[in-house]
């Protein structure tokens, strides 16, 4: 029921909002630092700064025993510089790929956010990396550079060859979509050429599918049809950092906007929002493949950028899904093919703690002017209010 929901649209950037409330938790724990001054050391506040780039540590070390990259010299090639980098090859990606980018068309699709935070020694960001390097040794370039208007074309090039490198190491893997038969006809037509357009494929049968898309009536509703993008309003809190320097530097949790991409995701101080991380959901049992809506595909032509599909996940999909009413036999799905089973998957998405639920909270931004009522944690059991999809109350 969208009464319970403020309207939101006079509120500035959420980065802006985050700072503010940082700038006044700090004051209230600190009076010494001044109100335009956020300090250092905090790697959700300061990207590419000093604590950021003790992170990059066993990363840096890795990449330096890379054969392609043992002439690199320490100028180019150590924690504070790839802290950087990478801070720089995001701002890239959000300002050219991204929801705001100009033009009528992305050259390509942004790549996930989950390598961006990657610091593993030989994860997808040592992947990515290792490319840009060898693109800029192929280029002849002294530095990388994202300002650079004639450079424009290049870092793309750049971009696209990591994005090669990543599907090629695996750990970049696109959506393979089987649609349901809950999905009408026409549905199917205009979300197959979104698929499509977005580097997915259509298979025939679940077993195929990284993602099985079903009508869901709650989530599917009306106003995700529109070419609009959510409100900011629903939120859920991912995990919790707590800075050890400087003294008195509030705990900070990072939130997740429900319908927006993961490279939305932002800090915030956890006293404004519900700071309980909650479960992960998983897949439905005896199948390998996500059970979510058709917004899940119809949101990627918003963002240019696959959602989470914990928003997505239809909860009751034994009852709505049509393959799952039917049944699925494991062991027959692993001969490639359908099968009625006797008591299907009987696994259920858990959402929220057993006393947990949405949690209304209203985060201020230290002006009257500039005030947001948002609802954190899972969609359960809130009480007046209807939730946006999938449970009950």
């Amino acid at each position: 029921d969208r009464k319970h929901r403020i309207d939101t649209a006079a509120l500035p950037a959420f980065s802006i909002l985050m700072r503010s409330s940082v700038q006044i938790s700090l004051q209230n724990n600190n009076p010494s630092v001044p109100s335009n001054a956020l300090p250092h050391g905090c790697p959700p506040i300061d990207p590419g700064g000093p604590a950021d780039a003790v992170s990059y540590t066993a990363l840096d070390m890795a990449l330096r025993s890379h054969p392609a990259l043992a002439r690199e010299g320490s100028s180019t090639l150590n924690p504070t510089a790839l802290a950087k980098l990478v801070e720089g090859l995001r701002k890239f990606s959000r300002e050219n790929l991204g929801r705001e980018a100009k033009g009528s068309r992305w050259p390509m699709m942004c790549l996930p956010d989950s390598i961006w935070r990657d610091r593993s020694r030989t994860g997808p960001l040592f992947i990515a990396l290792v490319a840009a390097f060898k693109h800029r040794q192929s280029q002849k370039w002294r530095n990388f550079d994202f300002e650079m208007a004639k450079r424009h074309d290049e870092n793309i090039a750049m971009l696209k060859r990591m994005e090669k490198d990543l599907i090629a190491a695996g750990h970049l893997i696109r959506p393979r979509i089987y649609f349901d038969e809950s999905v009408s006809k026409d549905q199917i037509s205009t979300l197959t050429q979104i698929v499509t357009r977005f580097e997915g494929s259509i298979v025939q049968t679940p077993l195929q599918a990284t993602h099985i898309v079903a009508h869901d009536d709650e989530i599917d509703t009306p106003d995700t049809l529109e070419d609009k993008d959510p409100e900011r309003m629903y939120l859920r809190t991912l995990t919790l950092h707590q800075p050890k320097q400087p003294a008195g530097y509030p705990q900070m949790a990072l939130v997740h906007w429900w319908f927006w991409p993961p490279s939305y995701d932002e800090w915030m101080p956890s006293a404004n929002v519900d700071g309980d991380v909650e479960e992960e959901v998983k897949k439905p049992t005896g199948i390998n493949a996500w059970c979510v809506a058709c917004r899940f595909v119809r949101d990627v032509a918003k963002f240019n950028e696959w959602g989470s599909e914990v928003d997505y996940a239809i909860l009751e999909y034994e009852k709505k899904v049509q393959c799952f009413q039917k049944g699925l036999s494991t062991t027959a799905l692993a001969q490639g093919g359908n099968a009625l089973l006797e008591g299907a998957v009987s696994a259920r998405y858990v959402f929220g703690s057993a006393s947990g639920g949405l949690c209304e909270r209203e985060i201020g931004t230290g002006t009257r002017s500039h005030k947001k009522r948002v609802y954190d944690g899972f969609f359960k059991n809130y009480a007046g209010c209807r939730p946006p999809h999938g449970g009950t109350l």
